[in-house]
């Protein structure tokens, strides 16, 4: 294992080994070694080297989404990388495409994620899905074809990847975008500003016809 530059033994060496990596390093990171582990803490991030965490109690956290709050185009072909993180928010904006999960934990570990897809403006975009994905019933379920729509996904594997039992947990959800969203007005309508064909007011909110 390397840290910093400074090579460090991961099963073997001393206490002395991780005040060597310390002095090593110019980064600003924080370094504790115990039983021959290293724990990086910076301002930004705790690295635990893959060590484990036990007896934890956890408030107020989040997980990183991948594509971020708008999502990520996924072209042709896309990846889902679990060394990225484990919640996925992508948009489908290729007629078929083909997806991948890598670098999912070691087996005997149980690995998941999540994946929001969302098809784009033009829709009846489709996914084939890698043929080690186990569904219910043996069935894959139909992907929401309609423009701006989402479905939402989750998957789990016990043996490093060899197989992924795949759940449906949310389809045809209506997506926040410009092909789907209306736009409603209501109250003085003397010029017609409100776009309904007419000068009656309404008092009531109404979708305008014409803008």
């Amino acid at each position: 294992m390397k840290a910093y530059g400074a090579a460090f033994p991961y099963n073997g060496g001393t206490s002395r080994d991780c005040r060597q990596v310390h002095r090593a390093t110019t980064s600003p990171y924080a370094i504790i070694c115990y039983n021959y582990r290293m724990v990086k803490i910076s301002n930004a991030r705790i690295d635990m080297e893959t060590a484990r965490i036990d007896n934890a109690l956890l408030k107020n956290y989040g997980e990183i989404l991948v594509g971020g709050a708008t999502g990520a185009n996924t072209g042709a072909a896309f990846s889902i990388d679990l060394s990225a993180g484990n919640m996925f928010n992508l948009i489908l904006n290729a007629p078929s495409v083909d997806m991948a999960f890598i670098n999912a934990g070691p087996s005997g570990t149980m690995c998941s994620f999540t994946v929001i897809l969302q098809q784009d403006s033009v829709g009846s975009r489709k996914i084939s899905w890698p043929n080690t994905v186990l569904w219910d019933g043996g069935v894959t379920p139909a992907l929401t074809t309609t423009p701006g729509r989402l479905d939402i996904f989750s998957f789990m594997t016990p043996d490093g990847g060899r197989k992924w039992f795949g759940f449906s947990s949310q389809q045809n959800i209506t997506g926040l975008n410009l092909s789907t969203t209306l736009l409603w007005a209501w109250g003085s309508n003397t010029a017609g500003q409100i776009g309904v064909g007419d000068i009656a007011p309404r008092l009531i909110s109404c979708s305008p016809k014409h803008l």
